[in-house]
């Protein structure tokens, strides 16, 4: 209870100074080190001998890990070079995590931002397969969960039949094609299979998605036309 609202200043202690040093370090009977701040208590409770070392990631030391036993302690470089290693394996691990948590809090935050635009859109990537959609998207399309689109292609999900009642190639595709070469294009009349297989016409925007100078692929919105009685 006492050590657990004990706070420590970097340099203080065994923890102290393998925080501010970065690196492992042993006390081979803490009776014998009349400065360190926990002696009297470690004393009293009969440990003896301990060592510490940081966890880390580089130069970034996220927390010293202490232990002590009731024996003398002969930290040799060894095992101070083993433990060493072991916060750093942890410091790699917890660096990951947090840098999964933080790369899910930002996807989490740009899907709320697409989900929140009330045009419909989409993108594919240079393989002509769906890549993101909006539930805007979703609606005008017929279609309830985005993985019914996701990594699907657009051309044969999208393109019905010509009048022989037969696939329109991909490489006839005028929209299809402005989508993979990433073209600033607008399509005032595109027609849809939506996802009960129903024809509907659309108004599109294609604008490339790039990295640089590089495209990735492109962001389609669309429109749905309503037909004139």
């Amino acid at each position: 209870s006492q050590a657990s609202t004990l706070s420590l200043n970097s340099g203080v202690g065994l923890a102290g100074q393998a925080l501010k040093k970065g690196e492992p370090l042993g006390i081979v009977d803490v009776a014998h080190k009349g400065d360190h701040p926990l002696g009297p208590m470690m004393m009293a409770e009969g440990l003896h001998g301990g060592f510490a070392f940081p966890i880390r990631l580089g130069s970034y030391v996220f927390s010293v890990m202490e232990f002590y036993s009731r024996d003398t302690i002969d930290a040799d470089q060894e095992l101070l070079d083993m433990f060493g290693a072991i916060g750093i394996q942890i410091g790699h691990f917890i660096g990951q995590y947090q840098m999964e948590e933080s790369l899910q809090a930002s996807e989490e935050r740009e899907r709320l931002i697409l989900n929140s635009i009330p045009d419909a859109m989409f993108g594919i990537d240079q393989h002509g397969q769906f890549t993101f959609c909006n539930t805007a998207c979703l609606y005008l399309l017929g279609y309830r969960d985005p993985a019914d689109l996701l990594g699907q292609s657009a051309h044969t999900l999208l393109h019905p039949m010509n009048s022989e009642d037969r696939p329109v190639p991909i490489e006839d595709c005028q929209f299809c094609q402005a989508m993979l070469r990433g073209e600033l294009t607008h399509f005032e009349r595109e027609n849809f299979l939506d996802g009960s297989n129903n024809i509907i016409s659309v108004e599109c925007w294609i604008r490339p998605l790039l990295q640089g100078n590089i495209a990735l692929g492109s962001v389609a919105t669309i429109k749905k036309l309503v037909e004139e009685k």
